[in-house]
């Protein structure tokens, strides 16, 4: 590993390990096992694309094989295997279909299959795969299949090999004849008021088709039409919300405007999503 690939290298396991942890570890044979890895390649979504996250259970990544009997490979997220929300996910050899996350084994049988492939981490948008293990079930690059290592003594040439490598995983992906597919997800918090309105309340308005503004030869304050007096109709339009120093903060509209009476009660749902 070069100085340039250690310091990206530490970026990561500084950003997305525990405190303690050196290396990112990959599942291999069952989650309880987890394999070291000192190389990896690494897939980020830019932040203002996935919103708050990328949905567990939604990303399938595609890689087409470089040689031999190396075809199209798919992986996904083992959120549907282990059924509870994480921060971080396995990939394992699956597909989505129709929105459904389908883990498969070599004879088709529907099973999680741990490879020690990689790693999502649906919050930060970043998928980190276990290089060495994609290189063998894949095939990033024929001719550098066995000098993945770390051995090579030549500097030059050791440091062209990472390029090379890197350069091929970005091939392996462009070249998949499979669709990838990713679907990302934004947290809406919201509150819920419940405003009840009594028989009593709101009967009389203001407003100046209610009451005279003394410019119709009534007496300024005046209800208008006398049957009003007795037996109001009033149409509630909106609700306003307040807060502690009885400042209003928000107005919420209905539909359509709701009559109230002497003999009515109301009770108005108001959401605000922030």
């Amino acid at each position: 590993m070069t100085n340039e690939t250690k310091v990206i290298y530490s970026q990561y396991r500084n950003t997305l390990l525990q405190p303690g942890d050196n290396f990112f570890s990959f599942a291999s044979g069952s989650v309880s096992t987890p394999q070291d890895s000192q190389a990896i390649f690494v897939m980020n979504y830019a932040s203002d694309k996935i919103k708050d996250q990328i949905d567990p259970g939604q990303i399938q990544i595609n890689f087409s094989g470089s040689y031999g009997s190396k075809g199209q490979y798919s992986f996904i997220d083992d959120s549907s295997v282990v059924n509870k929300q994480q921060s971080v996910y396995n990939m394992i050899s699956g597909s989505v279909v129709n929105g459904v996350p389908t883990p498969y084994t070599k004879n088709n049988t529907v099973a999680a299959v741990y490879e020690g492939i990689g790693l999502f981490y649906p919050t930060n948008g970043v998928v980190v795969f276990n290089a060495l293990n994609l290189q063998a079930r894949v095939g990033i690059n024929a001719a550098i299949a066995n000098r993945a290592d770390n051995s090579n003594n030549g500097s030059n040439t050791f440091q062209s090999f990472w390029r090379v490598w890197t350069h091929d995983f970005f091939l392996r992906l462009k070249q998949s004849k499979l669709p990838m597919a990713v679907r990302k997800s934004e947290f809406v918090p919201s509150t819920n008021y419940f405003v009840r309105v009594k028989n009593k309340e709101f009967n009389y308005s203001n407003n100046p088709t209610f009451v005279s503004d003394g410019t119709d030869s009534k007496t300024k304050g005046t209800i208008v039409y006398q049957d009003l007096i007795n037996n109001p109709r009033t149409y509630i339009t909106g609700v306003g919300l307040y807060d502690a120093n009885n400042e209003l903060i928000a107005i919420g509209k209905v539909s359509r405007p709701v009559q109230k009476s002497f003999d009515s009660e109301l009770l108005l749902k108001v959401r605000i999503d922030f």
